[in-house]
């Protein structure tokens, strides 16, 4: 019984050593291998080499330009629309989106019909040599506000559904000039006729001829005016004897002393008494 136990131990203990003889035999290979693969370079496999094709004309070409850069605002200018192909001969329909700013005034196209509804529309033929032109004449709106940017854009498709596209051009829209206005000289007014009864207007002064004539003005304004010379009196009534006695004056008649006593009254030439005054009794005495 011993003996078979023993027997059988040293059977599985063959088995398995030789199991692990086998799996180290296998992982030896295989790094040998891998060690192999390392020491030795890879053939690198040759890249096709890329040739670049030639590029020819674009199959259509679409080109928008404008008359001005810089528009008033109720001023008109113009878009030029130029389509070109490369076909021999082509059929090609552009539409061109404008700015709400403008309205269209006219289309013209040689090579085809336009409409306009919102967008113009535009059918034109169109061959290698020969490129379709569209002139669009439009005018910025009088509401359009000092310094706006109009923005217009065209589009382009033929008949083999090639398309392009043009560049965006702006125009912008400057505040109009200030306007310069000489002023108006008033017409000078007809002098009224003087009504009756009313006094002439004073005459005006001529200006001095000379600077000393001036002058010779301001010394003779600027001096005292002459006094008004008295009026002459007239002459003066003899004294009556009342006031000749009174003021000491004599008469030539009453030179002499009168002797109160020896002269009689005067007498008239008629021979009639004069009445006596007691003025005639006065006696002047002269100094």
């Amino acid at each position: 019984m011993i003996i078979m136990r023993y027997s059988t131990r040293r059977t599985c203990i063959g088995v398995l050593a030789a199991i692990l003889l086998l799996f180290l035999l296998i992982v030896a290979r295989s790094v040998t291998a891998s060690d192999e693969q390392g020491e030795t370079p890879q053939a690198l496999t040759p890249t096709p080499e890329r040739t670049a094709a030639p590029i020819g004309p674009a199959p259509l070409t679409l080109t928008k330009t404008v008359s001005t850069d810089t528009v008033l605002p109720g001023q008109s200018f113009a878009y030029t629309l130029r389509i070109a192909t490369s076909r021999e001969q082509a059929r090609a329909e552009v539409r061109d989106i404008l700015d709400r700013g403008v309205e269209v005034i006219g289309i013209e196209s040689e090579s085809g019909a336009c409409t306009s509804a919102g967008i113009i529309i535009c059918t034109v033929q169109v061959k290698a040599q020969e490129p379709a032109t569209i002139l669009i004449t439009v005018r910025a709106h009088a509401t359009v506000a000092p310094d706006t940017w109009l923005v217009g854009q065209a589009l382009a498709q033929d008949d083999r559904d090639f398309t392009a596209a043009s560049e965006r051009v702006s125009v912008r829209v400057v505040a109009p000039p200030p306007v310069m206005s000489a002023p108006v000289a008033a017409a000078p007014s007809a002098p009224e006729a003087p009504s009756a009864g009313a006094a002439p207007p004073p005459e005006r002064q001529t200006a001095p001829e000379s600077r000393a004539a001036s002058r010779m003005g301001a010394v003779l304004s600027s001096a005292p005016q002459p006094t008004a010379i008295p009026p002459t009196p007239a002459t003066v009534p003899p004294l009556s004897r009342a006031a000749g006695a009174l003021s000491g004056a004599v008469e030539p008649a009453a030179a002499a002393p009168i002797d109160t006593m020896a002269q009689e009254p005067p007498t008239t030439p008629n021979g009639e008494d004069n009445e006596v005054s007691w003025l005639d009794l006065v006696t002047t005495v002269n100094p």
